[in-house]
């Protein structure tokens, strides 16, 4: 067939199966929706994650602490892949988004995904509250530890002071003996 030369008829190809008009890759770019994603699976997200995290308000050395401890009780065992990947969204700041984190969560934790991503969240909505950043529920560990390190930091101290007086006591005696034998003309020891 034969197309006059001023006549261009464009002519648009139909999708395939699978496709959409920007194309056969366009479904799984940003645009995903990841509740539409999980909801195919006959789940549905807690409400808790609609509300937004803003990691900044948040202590996350006292999150992470959590996070970890968190993860131990609901796996059983020290799991390096999940516990990186928990605190690397903790670390990274900004907004995280809830329902990512569960999906991302659901292939490691199976049936305990829900409880511990809620939990996480809840304690996360908590945190960002408190001027601090340190959720009520956790304050008191918190408080606690910062004591510990404070009081361990304390007998540092004492123990470095008590160690340079007993050098200093040392160079001293140790100089007298030597200002002593220089008086008697005995050679010195060197």
């Amino acid at each position: 067939m034969c197309i006059p030369a001023g006549e261009r008829h464009w002519r648009i190809p139909p999708t395939r199966k699978g496709e959409n008009s920007r194309g056969p890759r366009a479904r799984f770019g940003e645009n995903r929706n990841i509740s539409s994603v999980y909801a195919t699976g006959g789940k549905s997200f807690p409400n808790v994650y609609s509300h937004k995290v803003y990691l900044k308000r948040v202590d996350i050395g006292a999150m992470t602490d959590w996070a970890e401890k968190r993860l131990l009780e609901v796996i059983g065992e020290e799991d390096e892949v999940v516990l990186a990947y928990v605190k690397g969204i903790l670390q990274a700041g900004g907004t995280p988004e809830a329902k990512a984190i569960h999906v991302t969560l659901d292939g490691f934790l199976g049936a305990k995904t829900t409880g511990f991503v809620s939990s996480l969240w809840e304690v996360l909505l908590d945190a960002q509250q408190q001027s601090d950043g340190v959720p009520a529920a956790l304050r008191q560990a918190v408080a606690a530890k910062r004591q510990a390190e404070g009081e361990a930091g304390a007998e540092a101290a004492r123990r470095d002071a008590e160690a340079a007086s007993r050098r200093e006591a040392e160079a001293a005696a140790e100089a007298r003996e030597t200002a002593r034998m220089a008086e008697a003309g005995a050679p010195r020891e060197e």
